[in-house]
């Protein structure tokens, strides 16, 4: 939907894409939507606006897990990715397994969703949430996103 590149999603693009994919929706339902997206109204629709809109919240088991985490490579609100690496077994994911993907290109995937946010090295503790929160989707209970966080992050348990 973001015809010009630039990763937000305009009133038009937002509009166009919803035609685009069989959604007809009055003025007033469209205005709605989009400032229901739309959470810091400037204007404009961000992914992380979209994101956050569609996946919720994470459940107080799912929190818990990921603070955990976090107690154990948090210093001062920010996380070190270095860090972070070495408190991560990458042998227990699945690319590893399957011969996919080396320890260093899964580091490398990992990392690179938090570089392009920052670039110093460090995470603060609520992008390290939001990305689980992202990927909490992929877990159909607490207890399987519960297990493949101690799985992953053995180290800080």
């Amino acid at each position: 939907m973001d015809k010009n590149g630039n990763n937000l999603l305009d009133r038009h693009e937002l509009q166009w894409g919803l035609k685009e994919n069989g959604h007809s929706l009055s003025p007033s339902e469209f205005e709605r939507l989009f400032k229901f997206f739309d959470k810091n109204n400037d204007g404009v629709v961000s992914y992380n606006e979209f994101l956050g809109s569609l996946r919720g919240e994470l459940s107080p088991k799912r929190m818990a897990c990921l603070s955990e985490v976090c107690a154990h490579l948090a210093k001062d609100g920010k996380i070190s990715l270095a860090e972070m690496n070495q408190a991560t077994d990458w042998s227990v994911t699945k690319e590893f397994k399957n011969g996919s993907m080396t320890r260093k290109q899964l580091e490398a995937r990992f990392c690179g969703y938090f570089e392009k946010q920052q670039k110093d090295g460090l995470i603060t503790v609520q992008d390290y949430i939001d990305f689980h929160t992202d990927v909490a989707v992929l877990f159909p209970t607490d207890e399987a996103f519960e297990s493949a966080i101690k799985q992953v992050f053995a180290k800080c348990f």
